[in-house]
């Protein structure tokens, strides 16, 4: 279970290539400082952050997620209007669909026509892999981390799609991981939420790094741009 895709950023000067059928990642670097990006409320809550280095990541997390999804939808970063879901997942009424996460300096975007779930994870992260697995795991997920000489490598994996299926339903992390079920099988990943099929794919967007897309209908494999550092 070894084989993961290792992310090839490319750069996007030009136009964007064509969503169908793709996921698009992007990596967001967390620099961006352009805060005119921004409109005011979402300005005032980033400053209104003590923490100088998480209020710099939350910064750049808004500012990278406006301008991407204003390149696909053509609009002002700072005009683009945001709705959410019941359980508070954004969305765009008329725009791609996306999804973001973040661990440590990894900021990463899922951009498609259809629903998508991301979820990335450090490698380093300390986790009592056994009291999780036996905590959200089905029996199966969970003999196949306790029964691996690696038992936290084999978590993350799990864990990663197990998130990314989650934040693809929309429900929340707390309220939708004991209905996600991931199996593995060589190269294989596949899995299903509250019985429904769900496509994932799993890819390395840094070294020390695991993550993973996942949508409701078959995507091909996800293309990784990087969005320009203002730097």
């Amino acid at each position: 279970m070894e084989n993961i895709q290792i992310a090839a950023w490319n750069e996007m000067p030009g136009p964007l290539p064509v969503l169908d059928g793709h996921v698009d990642v992007w990596r967001i670097f967390p620099n961006l400082r352009n805060n005119r990006d921004l409109p005011e409320e979402e300005l005032q809550r980033c400053e209104a952050i003590n923490n100088a280095l998480a209020r710099q990541h939350e910064l750049s997390s808004r500012i990278g997620v406006r301008r991407i999804l204003g390149r696909y939808t053509g609009v002002l970063p700072s005009l683009l209007a945001f709705e959410r879901a019941g359980r508070g997942k954004p969305f765009l009424a008329e725009g791609p669909q996306f999804n973001l996460s973040h661990t440590r300096d990894q900021i990463l975007l899922g951009v498609s026509h259809q629903p998508v779930g991301l979820d990335v994870e450090s490698r380093d992260r300390k986790v009592k892999a056994g009291d999780l697995a036996a905590k959200f795991f089905h029996k199966e997920e969970l003999a196949a981390v306790m029964n691996h000489a690696d038992s936290e490598r084999v978590f993350l994996k799990y864990w990663v799609c197990k998130e990314a299926t989650v934040k693809l339903s929309g429900d929340g992390i707390y309220h939708g991981l004991r209905d996600a079920r991931i199996e593995m099988e060589g190269d294989s990943v596949r899995g299903t939420y509250c019985d429904r099929e769900v496509c994932l794919s799993l890819f390395a967007p840094a070294p020390g790094f695991i993550a993973a897309v996942a949508s409701w209908e078959t995507h091909l494999t996800p293309r990784f741009f990087g969005l320009a550092s203002d730097l």
